[in-house]
């Protein structure tokens, strides 16, 4: 498998192929993934081949979203499936990349240690400082393509009902960002009903 001409490819597809609405499914958020899928797999110790798997399905954990913002998740698959043979991935290799991706699908569903790092990191900014910019390109997102007309209050209060009911899958992302998530649902809490 050569990750680092799997990488470029991708990346240089996405550059091109990601539309400009896209303010929070961007390049940015799938290197945020990337570094953040990184980070966990290295405090989680996984294993060096399961690493080079996560990488790529983080890499391409969106790029459907070329094709279609609808299922992105199997459109993302499907792209897998076509491109990595010809960097020297197995099938095998592929249908792990595969389960990955499907398993960022909303809700989320998580088995592999791979597959829950590959969640926690696409959640990883829910824990952040940066909480708040990050949600506001997802709210003008789904605004520019009509997918949600709510107000800032009722944002926030979609936002708050998110987070109580979202659980990081591992034991790394537990301890490196659970405490941030809840000082951001305490801000939302503090900005709705005051």
């Amino acid at each position: 498998m050569d990750f680092t001409r799997a990488r470029d490819f991708i990346l240089d597809k996405l550059r091109t192929g990601l539309r400009p609405e896209l303010y929070y499914h961007s390049i940015d958020h799938i290197l945020d993934v990337y570094n953040s899928a990184m980070r966990l797999a290295r405090l989680e110790k996984l294993e060096s081949r399961e690493s080079d798997l996560l990488k790529t399905a983080a890499i391409l954990h969106d790029a459907g979203m070329m094709n279609t913002y609808k299922n992105h998740e199997e459109a993302s698959i499907e792209l897998a499936r076509l491109w990595l043979p010809d960097f020297d991935y197995t099938q095998e290799d592929i249908e792990k990349i595969a389960e990955m991706i499907k398993a960022t699908k909303m809700p989320q569903g998580a088995t592999s240690l791979a597959s829950q790092i590959l969640c926690d990191a696409d959640l990883d900014y829910l824990g952040r400082d940066d909480f708040f910019m990050i949600s506001h390109k997802l709210r003008l997102e789904w605004i520019r393509l009509n997918m949600t007309n709510r107000n800032l209050k009722e944002w926030y209060q979609l936002q708050l009902e998110f987070l109580l009911s979202h659980t990081y899958f591992s034991e790394a992302a537990r301890e490196s960002r659970q405490k941030g998530k809840e000082e951001n649902i305490w801000q939302i809490q503090n900005l709705l009903f005051q």
